[in-house]
This record gives structure tokens, C-alpha cells and sequence, in this order.
């Protein structure tokens, strides 16, 4: 599980916090770097990439417990807008180097809006009050 806020929206600069929890067993994990990717094409060029990195408590874990790493980035100023996906939970774990714990987290998101927000369109006069879509009752 990663969590970060999800309800936000990020800008160049920003800096990102975040949890991650897993569970794995018989590896001493140092160090953990989730990587969020724009898109598949293009993947870590053309500002498409944010990185958040930590380092993993230093405790020992009995059989089946949770790692829990605390996770920080800043959000380059080479990103576009758009949205980012959990492409790679990758850990450092002595003697083996990085190794990809997870791939492709489609469920864990961040958006980025870079340059001023845009109102939306509307007629001149009209203000926009809401819109309620109903369910269908079956009998």
C-alpha cells in the first residue's frame, strides 16, 4: 500500500510525502525508490518521471510484519501536466543492488498541473450550480 494524497494536484517544486507499506520476507531492505511515470511511451525522458525516495526503519521485523518506509520527493520542474502512475517500487537490498519489488501500480496516481490554471468555459451570466445523476429503481 502507498499513501499519498491522491485529492491533490502538484506543481513544479512541490514536495511530495508519502507511505509506503509492504510485506517481504528473508531481505534487509536499505532503501526504497517509487517511481510515477506519465506515460509508458517516453517513460523516464522527456519530463515524464517523479521520483520519490527513503530509507527503511532500522528494526527488526518478526515473521509477517509490514515495512514501513516513509517516501519524499520534490516534483522536478521538467514535468508536464498530466497523470502519473506508480510505474516502479524498486528496494535496495545489500548484495543484490536495486531490485523491482513491484511493477506498474496502476491504483496509486499523482496529478501535476505545470503553468496557471485554466477557469472552464461558460456562457457569459451562467453560473454553473451542479449535476446530480440518478440511479435507475428496478421494482
Amino acid at each position: 500500500m502507498i499513501r499519498v494524497s491522491q485529492e491533490r494536484t502538484y506543481t513544479p517544486q512541490d514536495e511530495i510525502r508519502a507511505t509506503l507499506s509492504f510485506r517481504w520476507r528473508d531481505e534487509k531492505v536499505d532503501a526504497v525508490m517509487v517511481e510515477f511515470h506519465r506515460t509508458n511511451f517516453g517513460g523516464a525522458a522527456y519530463g515524464n518521471r517523479i521520483v520519490l525516495r527513503g530509507r527503511a526503519r532500522e528494526h527488526i521485523l518478526e515473521e509477517g510484519q509490514a515495512i514501513s518506509v516513509d517516501l519524499v520527493g520534490t516534483v522536478p520542474d521538467s514535468v508536464r501536466s498530466g497523470t502519473y502512475t506508480c510505474q516502479f517500487v524498486r528496494c535496495y537490498v545489500p548484495e543484490r543492488g536495486w531490485v523491482i519489488l513491484f511493477e506498474d501500480v496502476r491504483d496509486v496516481v499523482l496529478r501535476v498541473q505545470t503553468g496557471p490554471s485554466v477557469p472552464p468555459a461558460a456562457r457569459e451570466g451562467a453560473e454553473f450550480l451542479g449535476l446530480e445523476v440518478l440511479g435507475l429503481e428496478v421494482g
